[in-house]
């Protein structure tokens, strides 16, 4: 079956998550996009783990998910010849895609007037930390950093408390990488109209400011900054978390609480609360939070977690069972829509990967091949797209310019 974006070209020169998972969402959906790592060690991702150490295990975890999909080329980019290499390779391409500095990459002649010299219809992405322009566009960036700047930090957790660490979840990073993948959607559906290229810039910090988009325009509309809110005292107690009988906790998401109240209470068995002064509409609610949040807290300490997801769900009230990874991992749920999903690795068997977001009914994307070995299509490619000689490959190699 024919996919989305079979037959679109992409080359890309990118480290770490942003601007790899960003072309792998492409790679998804049937993009060719050929990696150009930077010898000797390739993707800084292939020898750490996020928090920067070694990894013991035998899977680099990182790697599977920023480059499936696509084929290596090992290149040193600090090698004589080595931007000729990069030079004829994009002339047959659609786009290539960096997040390296603008600085580096015009000092190995790889910029974007030098490129769209050989190939005037590129679509030419950089993915950077803050931007294109202004005083802070050249910084370095990452993914924890950018979530402080850009103000995420500020309206999560406890009130009064710290601002909260952040674990593996890179929030910054995989919004960046969506934001990649949406502005070459964009340039690609124009180059296909019009047959031009052009330059784009996505950022970390666009990225975060879109991610936040609702509160931030509230905030600029009313000047009021979001407050962060304490659990005992949600001012809307149907959108909140509720401790079970089995120790467990349970999401009740009904936003628009009026609209849920009446048959919230019924499902509950405390009719009475219904029209209960206190509480009879939103602004009430809103009031005596507290009160009510220790109601609550009471009713769902009587029964176990699975108990009480069959009566939101036999009432239609939205709720959900937090979940650890594991119990995300065995929902049904997930793997029925493709969510998460398999590839056969040559070496491992069987692996199971986080799949596609999106679902296309008439051409589907897929996981097809795992992530490849450091420098495993560098010939392939050179012969195939850039039309080099078995002996210009074997003078590269005796150079150290690929391996």
């Amino acid at each position: 079956m024919r996919m989305a974006l079979e037959g679109v070209k992409i080359l890309e020169l990118t480290v770490l998550i942003n601007g790899p998972l960003g072309t792998a969402l492409l790679g998804d959906m049937g993009a060719e996009v050929i990696r150009i790592e930077d010898l000797p060690g390739g993707d800084p991702a292939r020898a750490h783990r996020l928090d920067g150490l070694p990894s013991p295990h035998p899977i680099n975890y990182l790697m599977e998910l920023q480059s499936r999909n696509k084929k290596s080329v090992g290149l040193d980019l600090r090698r004589e010849g080595a931007s000729e290499v990069v030079h004829r390779l994009v002339s047959g391409v659609d786009a290539f895609v960096s997040n390296l500095r603008e600085a580096t990459l015009k000092r190995w002649l790889l910029d974007y007037n030098t490129l769209a010299g050989i190939n005037p219809g590129l679509v030419y992405a950089l993915a950077t930390g803050y931007g294109g322009q202004g005083p802070d566009a050249d910084l370095p960036a990452q993914d924890y950093g950018v979530m402080a700047r850009a103000g995420l930090l500020s309206v999560i957790g406890e009130p009064e408390a710290p601002p909260p660490p952040m674990g593996m979840v890179a929030v910054a990073d995989h919004v960046g990488a969506s934001m990649l993948a949406y502005g070459l959607m964009l340039a690609l559906f124009h180059k296909e109209r019009t047959g031009e290229g052009q330059k784009l810039y996505t950022s970390l910090l666009g990225g975060q400011i879109a991610l936040q988009a609702m509160a931030l325009q509230s905030y600029l509309i009313t000047g009021e900054h979001p407050q962060n809110l304490s659990r005992k005292s949600m001012p809307n107690p149907l959108r909140n978390l509720y401790q079970t009988a089995d120790g467990r906790w349970i999401c009740l998401g009904m936003g628009w609480s009026d609209r849920f109240w009446a048959g919230f209470c019924r499902a509950i068995r405390r009719e009475e609360l219904i029209a209960d002064s206190r509480f009879d509409w939103a602004g009430k609610r809103a009031e005596n939070a507290s009160a009510l949040v220790s109601i609550l807290d009471q009713v769902f300490a009587t029964l176990s977690l699975n108990e009480w997801l069959s009566i939101m769900r036999e009432h239609r009230l939205p709720s959900s069972s937090v979940n650890s990874y594991a119990e995300l991992a065995q929902d049904p749920q997930v793997w029925e829509n493709g969510y998460l999903t398999t590839v056969e690795h040559p070496v491992h068997g069987e692996l199971k990967e986080v799949g596609l977001p999106v679902q296309l009914t008439r051409t589907p994307g897929r996981v097809r091949t795992p992530s490849p070995e450091l420098g495993q299509h560098t010939e392939e490619v050179l012969v195939e797209m850039g039309g080099f000689g078995w002996d210009e490959i074997t003078r590269l190699k005796e150079r150290g310019v690929i391996i």
